[in-house]
């Protein structure tokens, strides 16, 4: 019985690590992450953008962020800065945070949109 019991409990945790984790395979169970793929599949279906590599997605997200205000920008950073404590490397973490930060000021669609034309930009 108390192995039974451990055995779900350590699935438990590892189950709700995951559902939280910034790692680029368990983005997808992250509402925020999940919010995003739905506007860059509705704004540009055809890119299938939801496949971007994080350092091509990180080079959209540094040219959105360089048109933002300079609050924003020093906001964007914070939450890049946040999302990837105890990370030592990866841009997986800083563009979860630069989503986030866009979805909690509501400007998820303008930054799918920036997305979209930053890659439409792009040589094919």
């Amino acid at each position: 019985m108390k192995a039974m019991l451990f055995a779900v409990v350590t699935l438990s945790s590892l189950v709700g690590h995951n559902a939280l984790s910034t790692e680029a395979g368990s983005q997808p169970t992250d509402p925020v992450w999940r919010a995003y793929t739905r506007q860059i599949n509705l704004l540009c279906p055809e890119k299938h953008l939801d496949h971007l590599t994080p350092a091509d997605l990180r080079d959209a997200l540094d040219g959105y962020k360089e048109r933002q205000t300079a609050s924003d920008q020093e906001q964007m950073l914070k939450a890049e800065t946040s999302s990837c404590k105890g990370v030592t490397a990866g841009a997986s973490c800083d563009n979860v945070g630069d989503i986030k930060f866009a979805s909690h000021r509501g400007k998820l669609t303008p930054l799918a949109r920036d997305i979209c034309a930053h890659v439409n930009k792009l040589p094919q």
